[in-house]
Formats: C-alpha cells, structure tokens, sequence
C-alpha cells in the first residue's frame, strides 16, 4: 500500500480481518468457520535502501506473535 501510514495500513489489516471473521463460508452444504490473523510492517527502502526481505521478515514476525496471542487478530 504505497504511501500508506503504518496505522492506516493496520486498520486496514482489522477491516479485512473483521470482514472475513463476519463472512459466512459455506462448501457443499457445511458452514467453515473462518479466522484470520494479519501482520502488518511499514518498507523504509525509500528512505534507508531498504529491500523487500527484511520487510516481509518484520511482517511475518508480527503475524506468528498474533497466532500466538490466540488468533484471529
């Protein structure tokens, strides 16, 4: 989301969560229930170089530490 605060692209991250946790998911007849879990990092490679590696490193690490507080967050 270029040029997107760390905070917008967070709450945007929870509306995206919030949607699919509401949505019902239904396959051959059967209700799936659904949870997601987001982890969100901001690039800095427009101001420090940065490549894309240690940004997604960062956003993953966010997403197991939310698995790990108890999913869906």
């Amino acid at each position: 989301m270029p040029g997107t605060e760390l905070s917008e692209a967070a709450a945007k991250a929870e509306e995206i969560r919030s949607a699919s946790e509401g949505h019902v998911f239904e396959f051959e007849g059967r209700v799936i229930p659904v949870t997601s879990s987001v982890g969100v990092a901001q690039a800095r490679y427009e101001t420090d170089g940065e490549t894309i590696e240690p940004v997604v490193k960062r956003a993953d690490a966010h997403l197991y530490e939310a698995k790990k507080q108890g999913r869906n967050r």
